[in-house]
């Protein structure tokens, strides 16, 4: 088997959207590559615990639930890693998550210490303990 030595970013993008658009009410699933794996999850934020972690980051203002799509345990392979990979998945999950109206996006399961300044150049906030780990965006 050859091993793969780039991204494909268009059948990432491509199987994204697929997720989205789903009719059968999948709710969650892995995007899975040679390159990459990413947990994806669609997740509407309500109630009073969500607006207490979530109320300064985004905006609830009058409505019931905000509509998030959440992405987690992001693994990119060892010989394709510091080429811009994780970038590239975060810059399409944010442009699709829009196009498709979702209010923000929150990545979950934030371990590695290289991605936290990362995500804050790119406006993501760190939400407070207990779930420090997650790093929100609103649109």
């Amino acid at each position: 088997m050859a091993l793969i030595k780039r991204f494909n970013k268009r059948k990432f993008k491509k199987a994204l959207k697929y997720f989205l658009l789903d009719e059968k009410g999948l709710d969650n699933t892995w995007l899975r590559t040679p390159a990459s794996q990413v947990y994806l999850r669609k997740r509407k934020l309500y109630g009073e615990q969500d607006k207490k972690i979530f109320a300064n980051i985004l905006s609830f203002s009058e409505r019931e639930c905000l509509n998030i799509l959440e992405m987690a345990n992001i693994s990119i392979s060892k010989e394709l890693r510091g080429k811009g990979i994780f970038k590239t998945i975060i810059s399409l999950f944010e442009r699709i998550a829009r196009q498709h109206g979702y209010d923000g996006v929150l990545i979950e399961n934030v371990l590695n210490p290289i991605i936290i300044p990362f995500l804050v150049k790119q406006d993501y906030i760190q939400s407070p303990p207990p779930t420090d780990k997650c790093f929100v965006k609103g649109f």
